[in-house]
C-alpha cells in the first residue's frame, strides 16, 4: 500500500512536470481494497526533500556526470591505464568476443569494419585496440574535455551524449566500455534502442556493466543491501528484461570478469543485429 501511494505521488508530479524544492509534507489516503474507496484510516505522510519528474532527475544525473569529467579530466587521465589487457589472446574478455565478431564481419564482407565507441573517456585504450586491428574507428564522449584529449592522441573523436544525441551510422560495431554504470534503466534502454537503429544489419553492439553498484544516486531501484553509509544495487536486475530483442539484437555468449583492481564484478553483453526477424513478425 505504501509503495503504491509513493508511486502514485511521483507519477502525478511527473505528469505535470513540476519541481518542488525544500521540505514538503504530503498526506495520501490509502485505498481500501475491499470497498475500492479511499480511506482516511489508511493515511500515510511523506516528507519529500525534492520531488522532480523522473526525466528531470535523470538529466540532472547525466549533466553532473559530464561536468565531473570536464572538471577532473587530468586526474582521470592519471588514474587510468594507457592500454587494456585483452587476456588469453583476446578471447578471455568481453572486448575479445566483440573484436572476434567484427573480424568475422570483415572476412565475410571484405570491408573494413566501421566502429563507434561511446563514453570513451579521455584515454583511447579501446581505440588503440581497434585501430591496431585496422578498423575505421570513431571515439566519442559527452565531455568536451575528454573529446579534446582523444583528438590530441590522434583519434577521430566526436562529442556525443549517449542519452540525448544521435549516434549516426550505419556502424558495423558500437561499444560502451564502462559507461553503463552511469545510466538509469530507462536511459540504458534508450541507448540500446538508438544503437540498434544505428547498426548495419549483422552489426555488433557490446557493452559491460557492474553487477553490483554502490552509487546511491544512479537511478537504480533494486536495493541489494542497505548499509550504514551506502546502499548497494543489483545492476543485473536491469538486464533481466530482454529489451534488446525488441530491437532485433540477439546475444552471443560473453564473459563475467573482475576489473583490473579485482574489486568490482562486471558482466557483459555482446549482441548481433538481425532486423529480418522483426520484419517477419517473429519477435
Amino acid at each position: 500500500m505504501l509503495s503504491e501511494s509513493v508511486f502514485l505521488l511521483r507519477r502525478a508530479a511527473a505528469r505535470i512536470g513540476r519541481v518542488i524544492h525544500g521540505v514538503a509534507t504530503y498526506h495520501v489516503d490509502g485505498l481500501d481494497r475491499l470497498s475500492g474507496r479511499r480511506s482516511g484510516l489508511l493515511r500515510y505522510t511523506f516528507h519529500v526533500e525534492s520531488l522532480d519528474s523522473e526525466a528531470a532527475l535523470q538529466m540532472k544525473r547525466n549533466n553532473r556526470t559530464i561536468a565531473g569529467y570536464d572538471e577532473n579530466v587530468e586526474a582521470y587521465l592519471k588514474q587510468t591505464t594507457s592500454s587494456i589487457n585483452m587476456g588469453d589472446g583476446g578471447h578471455g574478455t568481453w572486448l575479445g568476443v566483440y573484436v572476434d565478431a567484427l573480424q568475422i564481419i570483415s572476412r565475410q564482407t571484405g570491408r573494413v569494419p566501421r566502429v563507434l565507441d561511446l563514453a570513451s573517456g579521455p584515454r583511447p585504450r579501446d581505440g588503440r585496440v581497434y585501430r591496431d586491428l585496422g578498423f575505421d574507428v570513431t571515439l566519442s564522449d559527452g565531455s568536451s574535455q575528454c573529446v579534446e584529449r582523444l583528438r590530441e592522441a590522434g583519434f577521430n573523436a566526436e562529442k556525443i551524449n549517449m542519452i540525448t544525441d544521435d549516434f549516426g551510422g550505419p556502424w558495423d560495431g558500437i561499444s560502451i566500455n564502462g559507461g553503463v554504470p552511469h545510466l538509469s534503466p530507462e536511459d540504458l534502454e534508450k541507448v540500446i534502442r538508438k544503437a540498434a537503429g544505428s547498426l548495419s544489419d549483422g552489426g555488433i553492439l557490446a557493452y559491460n556493466y557492474k553487477i553490483v553498484l554502490d552509487e546511491s544516486d544512479s537511478g537504480h531501484r533494486v536495493v541489494y543491501n542497505k548499509g550504514a553509509d551506502k546502499d548497494y544495487y543489483l545492476r543485473y536486475q536491469d538486464m533481466l528484461d530482454p529489451w534488446e530483442l525488441r530491437y532485433g539484437l540477439f546475444p552471443v555468449p560473453s564473459p563475467t570478469f573482475f576489473d583490473s583492481g579485482g574489486t568490482h564484478l562486471w558482466s557483459s553483453k555482446v549482441l548481433i543485429k538481425d532486423s529480418t526477424l522483426i520484419e517477419q513478425g517473429r519477435i
